[in-house]
């Protein structure tokens, strides 16, 4: 039996994800900051890696999209791995710089609702919670 396809939602539904979760990126930035500069940029890189696994853990069925998502994601694993190396300072930036560039991926990513488990809104929802995040630990730093 086919997947139920997901019902389109409106523009506001969309818009409300994109407020909602930059609220909420917001408040994860608060967090993060209010750790050490070195466990805060470890702790902000570690969610950028769960953030880019949920594409391609979402996807239905195995396809070679499948696996070059999957390669994204370990690249971007090494990334923010080396980005934890740095000084606190710019491995805050780095990490700033990583969770916007997330957010440019959401807004240009295709959503395809019979190849993914994802809500149609989930894209903004992801982009607003990434620029939320990624712009508030960038000008905390002085960046």
């Amino acid at each position: 039996m086919p997947p139920e396809p997901h019902r389109r939602s409106s523009s506001a539904h969309r818009i409300g994800a994109l407020t909602a979760a930059a609220g909420a990126g917001l408040l994860s930035a608060a967090a993060v900051r209010a750790l050490p500069p070195r466990p805060g940029a470890v702790v902000a890189a570690a969610g950028l890696v769960v953030a880019a696994v949920i594409y391609p853990a979402s996807r239905r069925g195995r396809s070679r999209r499948d696996q070059r998502e999957s390669a994204v994601v370990a690249a971007s694993a090494v990334v923010i791995a080396a980005a934890a190396a740095l000084s606190a300072r710019k491995a805050h930036v780095a990490v700033a710089l990583a969770w916007l560039s997330h957010a440019a991926f959401d807004a240009v990513y295709h959503h395809e609702p019979a190849d993914t488990a994802l809500p149609d809104w989930y894209p903004a929802l992801c982009a607003g919670y990434d620029v939320g995040l990624g712009g508030a630990l960038l000008l905390a730093r002085g960046a």
